[in-house]
């Protein structure tokens, strides 16, 4: 936006006439009774106070409170312009125009910002282009990843400091307390679910034996060398194997992956390279984690399965999300 005429940045902030002059109302208090209070209709008192807070916007560079500062010129603006028509009987014609281009030019930067649905930008806190207004629903408002079924984002439910299981309720978003941990048994890695996927007939065809997936997103274990507690975040991994889990007749896969850019386990590109303990506490956990004292489970753990099926699972688990809810991973 091209800077207006009206104005100059010097010591006063003097109106400028159209054609060159400097007004002699600049360096003077044109005060005026109105309605029982005295206002002071110089272009130049407005100005003092509102154009070095504003001014930016106006110039294509906002101010921390472009939207506000402008409507709040613009008010002042238009009284003063009102002003300027009763007491100065069309002497300030010239300056008239001039105020009026400026008030709409004020108008439009206004007008746009509303259509975009977005404040006015600040230079000091940019704003992406792309981002939501409100929060997606992490199972189906998040991508899957940045290079599914390879590099995936995780929503985390869980994390290995959690005495209690979460899980993202499927109509809100949020996550909800599914039950308490029964066992001491903790969780040993991040646990969460792929962002649009969905356990179907293509991953059950995976598992032989299964009546079928479990109708639920395709959970995820994450590695990290640095501890992470804190639930509902999002995280980047990168697949490395998974572990076939039946539950109640269903297959329930936990894909195992590694958190991007790792600086102990970012090398780890197959399963076979992640420390044995480390999968045999993953093994134990979702062998026991359902286990209650009194009853026994239906969970069926098998042995881990490296990258390349894994990867297999997770596109299956792509595809079976598309045809139930439609969209793209």
């Amino acid at each position: 936006m091209n800077r207006p005429s009206a104005c100059r940045p010097d010591d006063g902030w003097a109106f400028v006439h159209p054609r060159g002059v400097e007004s002699t109302y600049e360096r003077t208090n044109e005060r005026r009774e109105y309605n029982g209070r005295d206002y002071d209709f110089s272009l130049n008192a407005v100005m003092r106070e509102t154009v070095p807070t504003v001014w930016d916007a106006v110039g294509g560079r906002p101010g921390p409170d472009a939207e506000g500062g402008l409507r709040r010129l613009r008010s002042q603006l238009r009284f003063m312009h009102f002003a300027w028509n009763q007491f100065y009987l069309g002497l300030l014609r010239d300056y008239s125009a001039e105020l009026d281009a400026l008030l709409a030019e004020i108008d439009a930067y206004l007008e746009a910002g509303a259509r975009n649905d977005r404040r006015l930008p600040d230079e000091r806190n940019p704003v992406s282009e792309d981002y939501s207004r409100w929060r997606p629903h992490p199972w189906h408002g998040l991508p899957a990843g940045p290079a599914p079924p390879s590099e995936l984002h995780v929503f985390v439910e869980i994390t290995p400091f959690d005495l209690v299981k979460y899980e993202v309720d499927k109509a809100s978003g949020y996550l909800r307390v599914d039950r308490s941990q029964r066992t001491s048994s903790l969780p040993p890695a991040l646990y969460g679910f792929i962002p649009q996927t969905y356990a179907g007939d293509r991953v059950a065809a995976l598992m032989p034996g299964v009546d079928g997936g479990d109708r639920d997103p395709l959970d995820i274990c994450v590695l990290s060398e640095r501890p992470i507690a804190r639930a509902e975040v999002i995280v980047t991994a990168r697949v490395v194997g998974g572990i076939p889990m039946v539950d109640g007749g269903q297959a329930d896969d936990k894909i195992v992956g590694i958190l991007h850019d790792d600086p102990v386990f970012g090398g780890v590109r197959e399963i076979e390279d992640v420390p044995p303990a480390l999968i045999g506490r993953l093994t134990h956990y979702f062998s026991t984690y359902k286990l209650r004292p009194e009853s026994g489970g239906s969970v069926i753990v098998g042995e881990p399965y490296g990258r390349t099926h894994a990867e297999a699972v997770v596109a299956a688990a792509l595809d079976d999300y598309r045809e139930r809810f439609g969209g793209q991973a």
